[in-house]
């Protein structure tokens, strides 16, 4: 992080007393602490995979990219967690092994990104049904009969039925595109807010689920939050976590 140009090093600490610098930790604490490599993270498990088979020695099981939380997350809750959330969620980790003195079990660290997030028992906001629609009230020319016309720059309309710390709420709102058109909708109920950043993916398992992840501005702070698509839910419903703050 002091500016240097060129790092030299092995994997997992395969070499370290030699003066060789463990590469993983190094990119690891470096990217955790903000500063983006370019170097793609995802699969560290096929690293590891590689390096044990390589070097015929088992990697430490608390070694850097083999236990940390954001691997802990995906692996057992298949949360892939952007980068800003894996940082926040990090400083949870830390403060919380800050306070027992010692390192976290990972049933302890699953544990405490479900309570964090609200993702258990305690949805601070669900979804409970919506559509999303073509909002032509921002057009100033309807289309001709049978003829739907071009609605690439038409904002979109979000009606539905919101719950929010357990009470329903009927919304509408419009914007230029699902999430903005549903920030708009929150404002009815007081709740103002600027979505900065969005991702989603599949889930896997039986049945066919997503997650979602948004980054947004409320109240001049930076906040992070998650949700979960369930199919088989009443509706297209959302279990949404409690923001962190970023």
């Amino acid at each position: 992080m002091a500016g240097a140009d060129r790092v030299e090093g092995c994997l997992f600490g395969n070499g370290e007393r030699t003066d060789n610098v463990d590469l993983v930790t190094l990119a690891l604490n470096l990217y955790t602490q903000g500063n983006h490599l370019n170097i793609d993270f995802s699969d560290l498990g096929r690293v590891i995979d590689t390096v044990e088979i390589c070097n015929k020695i088992p990697v430490h099981p608390h070694a850097p990219g083999k236990g940390g939380a954001a691997w802990i997350i995906l692996r057992k809750l298949e949360l892939d967690l952007p980068h800003g959330l894996q940082i926040a969620f990090n400083k949870v980790v830390q403060k919380k092994a800050d306070e027992l003195g010692r390192e976290l079990l990972t049933a302890e660290i699953t544990d405490l990104f479900e309570k964090t997030y609200f993702l258990r028992d305690n949805p601070g906001f669900t979804i409970i049904d919506y559509s999303i629609s073509v909002d032509r009230s921002t057009s100033a020319v309807l289309p001709g009969p049978g003829k739907s016309g071009d609605t690439t720059n038409l904002g979109r309309l979000f009606e539905g039925i919101v719950a929010i710390d357990g009470q329903d709420y009927t919304l509408r709102g419009r914007g230029n595109g699902p999430i903005s058109s549903l920030a708009d909708a929150l404002r009815g109920v007081g709740i103002e807010l600027d979505v900065a950043d969005y991702k989603e993916h599949a889930m896997g398992g039986r049945d066919v689920k997503a997650a979602t992840y948004i980054e947004c501005t409320a109240a001049g702070t930076s906040q992070k939050g998650l949700g979960r698509w369930h199919p088989r839910r009443r509706g297209p419903k959302f279990s949404h976590g409690s923001p962190g703050s970023g």
